[in-house]
């Protein structure tokens, strides 16, 4: 049974991002420590299913079921509704696969938490895909797929969903108000897109979204959208072509209240203005800006975040926990700023 297991895992994990292999450990651990690994089609004649799907049970004795290669849909579909159409599946996890299409049929009469489909070359969603899992999906998961637009009226019901991940597809534009009525997403993933964005891409999520990653979406500036995101604590705008952060008074961070880690890390910055981190002085705890083309330390800028104790000449305390630097152009810091015993810093990469 053991080398069963491993053959199946060794396939599953041929394609899979890193983000995805760790889900599938997490999977392969439930399989080892306990639970039926048994899938509800077991004891049926040998099917395309038995080599490609392999099933788990959580402490809750929910079904999580996932496949590589799956080549038959309409079969797995038909197995699907026969055994578990009136179960909520704790996961399916459906990988290097042709659906391509997603229409209300596809997951017609399926309970799913947990939706993730990778690899999948889906280019079309309709409007009522997910209708049928308007109160059960909680995570969305489309990453590396084929999809040109953001299917706005498919995710308009899904009132319960917490994540989305549509990174790595063709996406250009996020239009104004496509997420609007997720006012419970709390995590928004479009890395490896090439992004415009508009003012009100993001509105309906000013109170919900705490994880937003725009890692490699080809910004040229900081969006404009992000100004009320009151709850968002992690913002990812690694791999972009930020050349500065605007320095008016008005301030890009102004209005992010609850930020507490940014990743500035692989941009074209050549300087940072003082007013640079205006509104996120008192939250800011994390900041990366390593790998880009700073040619002095930005001593005023960080001099802002009330987080970090950069010397006794400043009347502020400063806690900034975390700084990179390394892999700039900087070739001298002011003694101020590093020659003191009073930093605080826990981690400071130069």
């Amino acid at each position: 049974m053991a080398l069963v297991w491993l053959h199946h895992f060794n396939r599953m994990t041929s394609h899979l991002s890193p983000l995805s292999l760790l889900a599938t450990l997490f999977l392969l651990t439930a399989l080892i420590q306990g639970g039926s690994a048994q899938c509800p089609w077991e004891d049926e004649p040998e099917t395309e299913l038995q080599s490609t799907c392999i099933c788990s049970y959580n402490t809750a004795n929910e079904l999580s079921i996932q496949c590589n290669d799956l080549t038959n849909y309409p079969l797995f579909k038909a197995t699907l509704n026969k055994y578990v159409s009136k179960v909520p599946l704790d996961l399916l996890y459906i990988n290097n696969s042709a659906i391509r299409s997603i229409n209300e049929n596809t997951f017609n009469g399926v309970l799913i938490k947990n939706l993730q489909l990778s690899h999948c070359r889906i280019n079309s969603i309709t409007p009522n895909a997910f209708r049928h899992l308007d109160f059960t999906l909680k995570h969305l998961n489309l990453q590396e797929n084929e999809l040109e637009q953001i299917p706005a009226e498919a995710f308009r019901h899904l009132k319960n969903l917490t994540l989305i991940d549509l990174s790595k597809n063709k996406i250009g534009k996020i239009p104004d108000d496509a997420f609007s009525t997720l006012n419970n997403l709390v995590t928004l993933k479009l890395s490896d897109n090439n992004l415009t964005l508009y003012k009100n891409s993001f509105r309906g999520l000013e109170l919900s979204l705490k994880n937003l990653n725009l890692k490699n979406t080809k910004l040229k500036s900081v969006p404009e959208c992000i100004k009320g995101l009151k709850s968002l604590t992690f913002l990812d705008l690694a791999q972009n072509l930020l050349t500065q952060l605007p320095g008016n008074n008005m301030g890009i961070f102004k209005n992010l209240n609850s930020l507490t880690a940014l990743n500035l890390e692989r941009n074209i910055l050549q300087e940072l203005n003082e007013n640079a981190f205006l509104g996120v002085e008192d939250t800011l705890s994390s900041l990366s800006l390593l790998n880009n083309l700073l040619t002095e330390f930005p001593t005023k800028a960080i001099s802002t975040l009330r987080e970090l104790r950069v010397s006794e000449f400043f009347l502020f305390y400063f806690f900034l926990q975390v700084l990179f630097f390394h892999a700039n152009l900087i070739d001298s810091c002011t003694v101020k700023f590093v020659c003191t015993s009073r930093l605080n810093l826990t981690s400071l990469s130069l």
